[in-house]
């Protein structure tokens, strides 16, 4: 797991979180200040059941740094704890040859109205949750080039290439979904940067429908956490 937090048990001022994120922790914590006095669900607590949701979901055991000892055959996908795996990944996984495979995730949108689409081809580099790393390409990493393998996902594959890694495309398979959500910190970012507060964070609209069967239930999860921000929302 890429990016978490324990949510349940964490403040402002002891947030590691944000530490490898690429803004200002100031910013941040102003930004979660705003969320925490205009909707009736703390922020910390409405990313604990976001959290939540995705371990639910995801069929693969997970860790949130790379072991000591990495077995050549391992596969690791790098993910945030807010964004969801297929069923059959590792199934896939098993299937493939390459030390270095990415597919085409789905792009679910909950940040300030609702949509769905492909990663692919509206977006031109590596999704956030769309690649799978093999251990044998981490085990010739160094230090550097491990960290980005597995948290700078627009240039994994740079690295992935640089280490002669053979790369498996798949831009036919959906075997994750990327979530786009009213807790988003890097869409609150850019809210924030344009307007100067968090308003329109909430998505408007009727929700999609037609998700995918095994979305299905994560996703009316998701709609259930999202309707308890629109109650009593604070004109602040």
């Amino acid at each position: 797991m890429r990016m978490t937090e324990d949510w349940d048990n964490v403040n402002l001022n002891e947030i590691t979180f944000y530490t490898l994120v690429p803004r200002k922790l100031q910013v941040i914590r102003d930004i979660i200040k705003m969320w925490d006095n205009r909707f009736p669900v703390k922020y910390f607590q409405y990313r604990s059941q976001i959290k939540d949701i995705a371990l639910k979901q995801w069929p693969l055991s997970y860790i949130t740094k790379l072991p000591q000892e990495i077995e050549d055959d391992d596969w690791f996908v790098p993910s945030d704890d807010d964004d969801w795996l297929h069923h059959d990944l590792s199934k896939f996984l098993e299937k493939q040859n390459e030390e270095y495979v990415y597919w085409n995730p789905l792009v679910n949108m909950t940040f300030g109205k609702y949509g769905r689409h492909r990663w692919f081809p509206l977006h031109t580099k590596i999704g956030s949750n769309g690649y799978a790393i093999k251990g044998s390409l981490l085990n010739r990493a160094n230090e550097n080039q491990r960290h980005i393998l597995i948290h700078s996902h627009s240039c994994s594959i740079k690295v992935a290439k640089s280490l002669d890694a053979e790369i498996g495309e798949h831009r036919n398979k959906v075997m994750s979904c990327y979530n786009n959500h009213p807790g988003s910190i890097s869409s609150l970012h850019g809210l924030v940067e344009k307007c100067g507060m968090i308003k329109g964070a909430i998505p408007a609209g009727e929700p999609r429908k037609g998700h995918p069967k095994w979305l299905e239930p994560s996703y009316n999860e998701l709609l259930r956490v999202i309707d308890k921000l629109k109650d009593k929302i604070s004109l602040l």
